[in-house]
């Protein structure tokens, strides 16, 4: 209930866990629930992924049905002769451009971590992201890992780096298998 009451009242949530501890599904649970307090179209999400696995409201990946104003975007990798990578990073930078309430990221791995941390501080609350870890106390070692690739953040001290997280995050879960 805690963790709902976050994201209903525009909070920003890292879910934290080792890989198949069930991350992007308790993201996903708690996501679908916090929409469920809104009509329909009320709260406008991006979502940003590898592939589509936070699936919010039964969408079934066909454009044309109607997500209410949750708007998927994948990234795209570098294919050799092809267009250039989308990475996470764009996708967050394009989405913030369109005035979401919120940014979901189906796992940060880099740069994009930082940028959903400045966007959920800026107001772009009901923003979510999951992030591996081995324990919970190692969340904190692995989202400085992750940050460094922003380059913003190599020139920011671990203080304000913590400053700036705590402003933003206002829950962090761990999951364990």
């Amino acid at each position: 209930n805690y963790l709902l009451s976050v994201m209903v009242r525009g909070g920003a949530l890292v879910v934290a866990g080792t890989t198949g501890s069930g991350k992007t599904y308790i993201a996903q649970r708690i996501l679908q629930e916090m929409l469920d307090f809104f009509p329909h179209g009320a709260i406008r999400l991006f979502v940003i992924e590898d592939s589509n696995e936070i699936v919010l409201h039964g969408w079934n990946g066909d454009p044309k049905q109607n997500t209410g104003n949750i708007v998927y975007t994948v990234t795209r990798s570098e294919i050799r002769g092809g267009p250039p990578p989308v990475l996470m990073y764009d996708l967050i930078r394009a989405a913030l451009r369109s005035r979401p309430h919120g940014v979901v990221v189906g796992e940060a791995r880099g740069a994009e971590a930082w940028e959903l941390i400045r966007a959920a501080a800026t107001g772009h609350g009901y923003s979510a992201f999951t992030i591996h870890a081995t324990s919970a106390e190692h969340v904190w070692a692995r989202f400085l890992q992750i940050v460094q690739a922003h380059p913003d953040v190599q020139k920011m001290s671990e203080f304000q780096i913590a400053q700036s997280f705590a402003e933003a995050v206002t829950a962090v879960v761990y999951i364990e298998r």
